[in-house]
């Protein structure tokens, strides 16, 4: 079906993978877990890889950031945030990327900045391809184009400038623009009750 928002989806790749990779362990320990003799199993035993393979769903699969010409959609573990283009007035990238808008700002989760030693082996892999655009040494380790942040700060950006450009941004309206935010409930019940059962299963 034609998308008319052109709406765009960025999710961390290395986030993805290590949700795989834990899944797997989690499946191999039910296996294990099914193979033990039934005085040795134990309810939290079974219910321990289950839960774990339910956080890392939320936690490390699931969140998600969707850019369409209407604004943008954080999907965070907790919240979900859509921030019309008109409320929005910075991007920024220092230690994740945040999206501004009056009076505070949305953190999200899906796109942390690269952690001190990363950014230096990637700023010395790029230097030459950053020279060539104009942003030299000085560019900001979260802006880089291959980490988390700069990949979505670039979306995020991308779309918002020509947005503007093409005059389909009404200046001076962001204190008036609603910004919407949505508890995730079911996340927060998945995560703390899980918890709460596993360790219940044990003491049974």
């Amino acid at each position: 079906m034609h998308d008319d928002l052109r709406t765009q989806v960025y999710y961390s790749r290395f986030n993805r993978v290590l949700a795989i990779l834990v899944w797997t362990l989690c499946a191999a320990l039910l296996v294990i877990v099914a193979l033990m003799p039934e005085t040795s199993r134990t309810l939290g035993s079974v219910l321990l890889p289950l839960y774990i393979a339910a956080a890392v769903f939320i936690v490390l699969w699931a969140p998600r950031l969707v850019v369409n010409d209407l604004g943008t959609t954080i999907h965070n573990v907790s919240r979900t945030i859509t921030i019309p283009w008109a409320a929005l007035i910075h991007v920024d990238t220092k230690f994740a990327l945040s999206l501004h808008v009056p009076d505070r700002k949305y953190e999200v989760w899906v796109a942390p900045a690269p952690g001190a030693m990363s950014a230096q082996r990637t700023l010395r892999r790029e230097r030459a391809q950053l020279r060539a655009t104009g942003m030299g040494s000085s560019v900001r380790p979260g802006d880089l184009p291959t980490s988390d942040s700069g990949g979505a700060a670039a979306l995020v950006r991308g779309r918002w400038t020509e947005l503007r450009e093409a005059g389909r941004i009404e200046a001076g309206q962001a204190r008036s623009t609603r910004v919407s935010v949505a508890w995730r409930l079911t996340n927060l019940i998945v995560l703390v009750g899980g918890a709460i059962l596993v360790i219940v299963g044990f003491t049974l």
